[in-house]
């Protein structure tokens, strides 16, 4: 049992025993090889069968048993296409970026290469994710926690995000949507509306939000939500992209 104390109050961390067998969506076992739970969630590295890839098996990163990403897939694909909003932002604007969810680094990692003289903020609700990531994968995120440039803050993103007056960039970062009710709380006008009057994406130079991917779509329903959202804000899509990987 870990406790830590990055949180107003004391968080339980429990290491699970590993490793354990679970059934994957694609009919196959995969092999869990760390475990661990916090009060929030149930955090698993699971090696999964590969079809698709010269390996044998491929890791990935899931979340109450939902997969979030899996290395040398949809990892890189995900968080290279949030990344590609710096080449329409003349860098030397931006001085802070908040990062709403990333727990797991990768993001942060990112953007502290391409942005060393800003600070990347990680508003992260789950302290045993940042854990997790600090001191049994760093590796996956470049070391993004070691970083002079990376802060954390613990705390419910969209009350967190108070603390800030203004801010340059915005990316929402938060594990996927996989039904209505959840694209309701995570994306809803009244809670994407505190990101959009903190960093309007009125002009460019200001700043801007970049939405986070919803892996089913709730067949259709996210579209709809964020839609309204970005109404709500005066914002217009720049595009929209869509990844397909095969594990």
């Amino acid at each position: 049992m870990i406790i830590l104390m990055l949180a107003a109050q004391p968080v339980k961390c429990k290491r699970l025993k590993t490793p354990y067998f679970v059934d994957l969506i694609t009919g196959k076992k995969g092999k869990v090889i760390f475990a661990l739970r916090s009060p929030y969630q149930l955090i698993e590295m699971i090696l999964i069968p590969s079809t698709g890839s010269r390996r044998k098996w491929l890791r990935g990163l899931f979340l109450n048993g939902e997969v979030q990403y899996v290395e040398g897939i949809n990892k890189e694909n995900y968080h290279n296409a949030h990344a590609k909003i710096l080449k329409k932002i003349p860098k030397h604007l931006i001085r802070n970026v908040v990062i709403l969810g990333g727990g797991d680094g990768v993001l942060a990692g990112k953007l502290a290469k391409l942005l060393p003289r800003a600070t990347i903020y990680v508003l992260e609700l789950d302290p045993c994710m940042i854990h997790v990531f600090k001191k049994y994968y760093p590796h996956d995120n470049d070391y993004a926690f070691y970083k002079r440039n990376v802060k954390v803050i613990i705390g419910d993103a969209f009350n967190t995000i108070d603390r800030f007056d203004r801010i340059d960039l915005a990316f929402v970062d938060l594990p996927d949507a996989l039904n209505e009710e959840r694209l309701e709380a995570l994306y809803s006008p009244e809670k994407l509306g505190k990101v959009f009057e903190k960093a309007k994406f009125i002009s460019i130079y200001n700043g801007g939000v970049n939405p986070t991917q919803i892996e089913h779509l709730a067949r259709g329903y996210g579209f709809k939500v964020i839609g309204r959202s970005l109404v709500h804000g005066w914002l217009g899509a720049v595009g929209f992209v869509s990844h397909l990987s095969r594990i």
